[in-house]
């Protein structure tokens, strides 16, 4: 089966490039499947994760702004589809173009649409109307496709599609054995620095637990540039010599073994991987229940803390509440390290090479 996932870039340490590194692996290694990737402007350079050696990698170089943009991406798709002639292609880009796609590609392909956040996921605040526009647009262009995979059953009613979709979540790789490491008194997050991940929630919450828990730390992994000015705003806050921003690193499985608790303060989120890999991990998590992930993902009070929405007080005093239990975290921790072994990959996988085999020979 020859298979082209289409997504904008595979080079940065996002939860999209860490799931296709792990799925793509996974159907060369099991099935033998060709794969080819997309992506645009060089999004293929300077990989974060390890991609597997088979996959024949593909680059459209894209300019120009608004319809230019789009007709110079709509003609490069198009070129790379002609030549690639694959039985299935499967969208992981999000973006608006994503929408047009299955009007303007000509292809006898199949096309499968795999939702990674929220129907109403924006990069900047937006108001009413305008939020409702993008919502039709992103409603009348996913239908479509011939099949729409969301992760979690929430996303899958936020869309409100039932007909011709599936609910897959996202795969993990489980560890093997791991020598026993001290963990720190560290609150780990995983994030880059936009406006739907609310690193500015972060830091007013750590703001509200510092004082109290003074050996605590606060580490923040990801590029401090973006949409927030972060260092100003720890300032502000006056808690710069208790949180810490570092650079991406490709072994963050290790700093989730050194850390006690994962915090996320998301606005939008689709199935968020840092979770599982947390929870794989032992550490208790706490997130806001935002639409529309962590609510699949962690069990209030089983695995972790699931907050109402912007409700900064509650957050604050159960992420205080686990800075002072250690065997509550502890506890939390262990069902977490059980509850994601269901994501294992060799579940999931198993799961998606039925859909795509039957997505070719019959009728979903």
């Amino acid at each position: 089966m020859r298979i082209l996932y289409i997504t904008p870039r595979i080079n940065n340490q996002g939860g999209v490039a860490k799931v296709l590194s792990i799925k793509t692996d996974y159907l060369i290694r099991k099935w033998g499947h060709e794969i080819h990737i997309l992506t645009q402007n060089k999004g293929n350079e300077d990989l974060f994760f390890s991609f597997h050696p088979k996959i024949r990698l593909h680059d459209n170089i894209l300019k120009g702004k608004g319809l230019a943009y789009f007709r110079s991406y709509q003609q490069q798709l198009q070129q790379t589809v002609d030549a690639v002639q694959p039985d299935l292609v499967i969208v992981t880009d999000n973006g608006y173009k994503a929408f047009l796609i299955p009007y303007t590609l000509k292809t006898k392909a199949r096309l499968i649409f795999e939702s990674h956040g929220s129907l109403y996921n924006t990069e900047k605040p937006m108001g009413r109307i305008g939020t409702q526009g993008v919502t039709r647009f992103k409603k009348i262009g996913v239908k479509r496709y011939d099949l729409v995979v969301f992760l979690s059953k929430a996303n899958q009613e936020e869309w409100g599609i039932f007909a011709k979709a599936k609910v897959i979540p996202n795969p993990i790789v489980l560890p093997g054995e791991k020598s026993t490491v001290t963990r720190t008194q560290t609150v780990i997050a995983v994030s880059r620095n936009s406006y739907e991940k609310g690193i500015d929630r972060l830091l007013a919450i750590w703001q509200k637990v510092a004082q109290a828990n003074p050996d605590w730390k606060l580490v923040i992994y990801g590029s401090t540039e973006g949409y927030y000015d972060l260092n100003q705003l720890a300032t502000e806050f006056g808690i710069l010599n208790s949180v810490s921003f570092l650079a991406p690193v490709r072994d963050i499985e290790a700093e989730y073994d050194r850390a006690a608790v994962y915090a996320m303060t998301s606005r939008f989120e689709g199935f968020p991987m840092v979770l599982l890999e947390a929870m794989r991990s032992g550490l208790p998590t706490i997130a806001y229940d935002c639409p529309c992930g962590p609510a699949a993902i962690i069990e209030n009070e089983h695995t972790g803390f699931l907050i109402a929405d912007e409700a900064i007080l509650d957050y604050a005093n159960a992420l205080d509440t686990l800075l002072k239990e250690a065997e509550l975290r502890n506890k939390l921790g262990a069902n977490a390290q059980q509850a994601v072994k269901k994501y294992e990959a060799s579940v999931i996988m198993e799961e998606w090479n039925t859909v795509l085999h039957s997505l070719i020979s019959t009728t979903i």
